[in-house]
C-alpha cells in the first residue's frame, strides 16, 4: 500500500526480498544499512525517556536515522541544535519541571519539522503497547533521502528533508490503519512514548495527507519530477495550513499489508522489503 502512495508522487519502488533471519535483518539494520526507509515497532516500555536520545542523539546506540550534528549546526551552541536539545534536556532537573516539558514540546516541533527523522505512525488505542514509525535512513550516502545540498529555490531546507517531507504527506495513514489495522489502532504524531501524555505537544507540526502538497514538494526538490506549477513563486506555508483541522474519513475494503521492513529508493532509490508474516505481537517489524 505504501508503495501505491508513493508511487503518486513520483517515487518508484524497487523491492527486493532478502530472506528474513534475526542475523540477517540485524546485520541489514545496524550494520550495512543499504535502505532507505523502514517500518520498526518498538514496545513502549523501551521508550520511557521522552527525548528518545537512543534514537534521535547523534551517539545514540539506535541512531537508526543517523541523524549528525552536521546537519543543524549552531555556532551559537557550538552543536547540533537537535542535539542541545536532548542533551539539554536529559540534564535538567527535576525530571518533571514544567521548564523540561517545555523545552521538550519545543524540540518535538524543531526535530519533526527542520529533521524529520520518522514518521510516527500507529500505536494500539487500548493499551499503547508498541510504538510503530517509519524511520528515513538521512545519511549522505543515500543520494535523495540524505542529500544535504539545498533544495532549488531554497536556503534553509536540504532536497532531502524536502523530499522526507513530500514521503510523509503522500503516506495516508488513515487508509492503512482501516485497510490494514482496524479500530484498534489510531494514529500518532509525536516522536515519543505515546503514554507520556503531558510530553506529547498538542500544537506540534503533524503530518496530514495531502497528496496535491507531496506532489508539489516533490517538483520542488527532485530533478526530473514535474507535476505542474514548477518555477511558479512558492512560499512555504505553515503546516496548520497544508492540514485540515478536520482529519479526512475514507471509505475502503480490500487489501493486506505484510511487509516487514521496507527500504525504499526513489527516483533512482531503491526499495528493499523484508517480506514476512505480520504479528502484531512482534517487538520488531517492518
Amino acid at each position: 500500500m505504501i508503495k501505491q502512495h508513493l508511487a503518486r508522487i513520483g517515487i518508484q519502488l524497487r523491492i527486493e526480498f532478502i530472506a528474513l533471519s534475526e542475523i540477517n535483518f540485524l546485520a541489514e539494520l545496524i550494520a550495512f544499512r543499504d535502505f532507505d526507509l523502514e517500518i520498526l515497532e518498538f514496545p513502549c516500555s523501551t521508550l520511557e525517556n521522552p527525548f528518545n536520545p537512543v534514537f534521535f542523539s547523534e551517539n545514540g546506540s539506535l541512531n537508526l536515522a543517523g541523524y549528525h550534528t552536521s546537519m543543524d549546526w549552531d555556532e551559537n551552541l557550538g552543536e547540533g541544535r537537535n542535539e542541545w536539545y536532548i542533551q539539554t534536556g536529559l540534564e535538567m532537573t527535576p525530571n518533571d519541571s514544567q521548564e523540561r516539558i517545555d523545552l521538550c514540546w519545543e524540540w518535538q516541533h524543531y526535530m519533526m519539522d527542520d529533521i524529520l527523522p520518522i514518521l510516527p505512525l500507529f500505536t494500539q488505542k487500548d493499551n499503547h503497547s508498541t510504538f510503530e514509525f517509519l524511520l528515513f535512513n538521512m545519511r549522505e550516502v543515500r543520494p535523495v533521502i540524505g542529500s544535504r545540498s539545498p533544495a532549488p529555490g531554497f536556503t534553509w531546507i536540504s532536497i532531502g528533508l524536502l523530499v522526507r517531507k513530500a514521503i510523509s504527506y503522500a503516506i495516508n495513514r488513515e487508509e492503512i490503519r482501516r485497510v490494514v489495522l482496524g479500530d484498534e489502532y489510531e494514529i500518532i504524531h509525536h516522536p515519543t512514548n505515546p503514554v507520556l501524555d503531558e510530553w506529547l505537544n498538542p500544537n506540534s507540526i503533524r503530518y496530514c495527507y495531502n497528496l496535491d502538497f507531496a506532489r508539489k514538494l516533490m517538483t520542488l526538490g527532485s530533478p526530473g519530477i514535474d507535476f505542474g506549477g514548477n518555477g511558479e513563486p512558492f512560499e512555504y506555508p505553515e503546516w496548520e495550513e497544508v492540514c485540515p483541522s478536520q482529519p479526512t474519513t475514507i471509505s475502503v475494503v480490500g487489501f493486506d499489508l505484510i511487509a516487514t521492513l521496507s527500504v525504499l529508493t526513489l527516483l533512482p532509490i531503491s526499495f528493499h522489503v523484508y517480506n514476512k508474516q505480520r504479528k502484531k505481537s512482534s517487538s520488531l517489524r517492518n
